[in-house]
């Protein structure tokens, strides 16, 4: 399947047809730092988000995201998360996206909670659809 590129705003792009899809350098909280290739994001800021160089309009959808490190008192929430969701809070916080919480299992959206399951590893694989 081909995924198209089309511009959120195309005076603020950071993406390009010839990249791959990755983190947005724009689309993010300005606490969050993205590694060099721009797959790794981290914060000791709390709770932000990052969106990537490319959304989805229609269809059906995954990403997989591999949890390496956390740390003690590190935490992450994973999601999606619409062009109006807000970058300064976490993903699931607002209307706009849906996110999980590694905490206790629970999926959250506009910041309510619903147990879902529990993360069982430190460096588990999730899958988000």
């Amino acid at each position: 399947m081909l995924i198209t590129l089309v511009p959120r705003f195309p005076d603020k792009s950071d993406d390009t047809a010839e990249m791959k899809i990755c983190l947005s350098k724009v689309y993010k909280a300005e606490k969050v730092e993205l590694s060099e290739d721009r797959m790794v994001a981290e914060s000791t800021k709390g709770y932000r988000m990052v969106r990537t160089t490319r959304g989805v309009v229609e269809g059906a959808w995954y990403f997989e995201i591999r949890v390496l490190h956390l740390g003690e008192t590190g935490h992450t929430r994973l999601g999606w998360s619409t062009e109006k969701g807000d970058l300064q809070a976490p993903v699931g916080y607002d209307g706009n996206s849906f996110g999980y919480r590694d905490i206790d299992g629970s999926k959250v959206h506009k910041a309510l909670r619903e147990k879902i399951f529990l993360l069982a590893a430190a460096a588990a694989l999730l899958i988000c659809f």
